[in-house]
């Protein structure tokens, strides 16, 4: 483990193992900002400068914290409401808050979050081939609590720089959502999209946008094919959901400036980007009992490596 000692992340931490590193920003919710698979960067970054991040009283205030990357959305996810009397914050309290390193070596690190009665600790360990993000979240609190979880998984133009990029994923449906994460229409099966679109491609030339969620998923895995190279994510069955997000120079309206090239892979633990409240009033928010640990896990596994030099 190095703690990398550039001034614009002066407490970022560096994993190694093998083809894969990994550097995580403690300040900016555990972010997994950089994952480079045989020197090639996979994960999204943000072309906008980056603001200090704030409790998010809308998407708007998160995005300009929001440096692209891999983060955890915990208790909330989606738009900010009140839920159990605590007003949570666009995409969770968890999300760009600053986390706590417990415990760090090469190939390792353990960080932890705790606020609203709520202990988080999240363990990224490396090996050769695979990176595995395992979260524990525990209810202090002397009563039940409702939580929605998130991982906001999201892949970049790097690696779609390669070629066109492909998704398969075992038999399942497509629900379409608002921009404000509400379900929109009739489900559709796998791969088909609302508009008929196949899902399954990822477009390679913009804009393009597209937000849903997986649902009736027979198997919590997909494979992201780019030529030669897979990367395969999988996930623990405890989070039933898989939000698809796609952007590529589609949004006009600041940050984004048609300036964006992303694709969210987002394992959930709900089916809707509405927030914590209505998730409690529909029933897909989970509750965890007094004393109680909530655990999940992803991996993301490289099957097809790039021939490109790790130092490159």
């Amino acid at each position: 483990m190095r703690r990398d000692a550039c001034a614009a992340e002066p407490t970022a931490i560096s994993l190694d193992s093998g083809q894969l590193r990994a550097i995580i920003d403690p300040n900016g919710g555990a972010e997994i900002a950089n994952l480079h698979v045989g020197g090639r960067q996979v994960l999204s970054r943000t072309p906008w400068k980056r603001r200090a991040p704030v409790p998010a009283v809308d998407e708007s205030a998160w995005l300009e914290g929001w440096g692209g990357g891999w983060q955890i959305l915990f208790p909330s996810a989606g738009s900010a409401g009140e839920a159990g009397g605590i007003w949570h914050p666009f995409h969770g309290a968890s999300s760009q808050a600053p986390w706590e390193l417990r415990a760090a070596g090469d190939a390792t690190a353990t960080l932890v979050w705790t606020a609203d009665t709520w202990a988080l600790e999240r363990q990224i360990m490396l090996s050769d081939d695979t990176i595995r993000v395992m979260t524990a979240a525990t209810n202090q609190a002397t009563s039940t609590k409702e939580a929605v979880a998130v991982e906001h998984l999201t892949f970049g133009d790097d690696l779609f720089a390669a070629g066109p990029a492909y998704l398969h994923s075992a038999p399942c449906d497509i629900q379409a959502l608002t921009d404000d994460g509400a379900p929109i229409g009739t489900a559709h099966r796998w791969p088909a999209g609302p508009d008929h679109d196949d899902w399954s491609q990822v477009p390679i030339v913009g804009p393009a946008s597209r937000f849903g969620s997986l649902t009736n998923l027979t198997d919590t895995s997909l494979a992201l094919r780019v030529e030669e190279f897979e990367l395969r994510v999988s996930w623990d069955p405890s989070l039933p959901f898989l939000w698809y997000w796609l952007e590529l120079d589609a949004t006009p309206n600041p940050p984004w400036n048609r300036s964006t090239r992303a694709l969210g892979l987002e394992p959930a633990s709900c089916p809707h980007g509405l927030g914590l409240g209505p998730a409690c009033k529909d029933g897909s928010a989970r509750p965890v009992e007094p004393g109680e640990t909530w655990s999940w896990f992803v991996d993301i596994t490289v099957v097809h490596p790039s021939p490109t030099s790790k130092d490159a």
